[in-house]
């Protein structure tokens, strides 16, 4: 609510490719290939981690190779938000806290693992390859709600003119 009174023009971006729900965990092939020798010489991993490397480790080429066009649709439209604004943005998390011992969290999508909903924006970003950051918002809760801001492709002077702004100008808080 606080930014159009600092002569920021909202503009909704929507754009079915930019939602966070992608192909991200076939991208996890990718991580995988990194983790693979150190397997191999038999490295202990904790057991989430191994279990996501031995999901990813059941994917097929055909579902990389998936994965890899929607992350090279999803650069091109972002690319083609940056047209129309200067950054984006979105939630820090598609939810704020998890209940201890729970795995999922409900969403409009149904009941979904807490890594994916606590991940998804950032992940989004991840894919895109753009510059990010996450401030929080001024809230009773704890933990606050974060604010993301993303950045075109080596605009990082821009992303962290407007952090600071925001910043000074109290729309991010200070500490909590």
């Amino acid at each position: 609510g606080r930014l159009p009174s600092l002569g920021v023009e909202i503009v909704e971006v929507r754009d079915e490719v930019l939602a966070p729900w992608g192909k991200i965990v076939e991208l996890f092939a990718e991580a995988a290939v990194v983790h693979r020798s150190w397997r191999a010489e038999g490295r202990q991993y904790g057991p989430e981690v191994e279990a996501r490397l031995q999901i990813v480790d059941k994917l097929t080429i055909d579902d990389y190779l998936e994965a890899v066009t929607w992350r090279a649709k999803l650069r091109q439209h972002t690319a083609s938000a940056f047209g129309q604004v200067d950054l984006l943005m979105t939630p820090a998390t598609g939810a704020t806290r998890k209940p201890i011992g729970v795995d999922t969290i409900a969403t409009p999508q149904g009941d979904i693992h807490y890594r994916t909903v606590l991940s998804c924006f950032s992940a989004l970003v991840n894919s895109m390859g753009c510059p990010a950051l996450v401030g929080p918002l001024p809230s009773e809760h704890r933990p606050p709600p974060g604010l993301q801001i993303i950045a075109p492709w080596w605009h990082e002077h821009r992303l962290l003119e407007t952090a600071a702004t925001l910043a000074r100008e109290g729309v991010f808080q200070r500490s909590w």
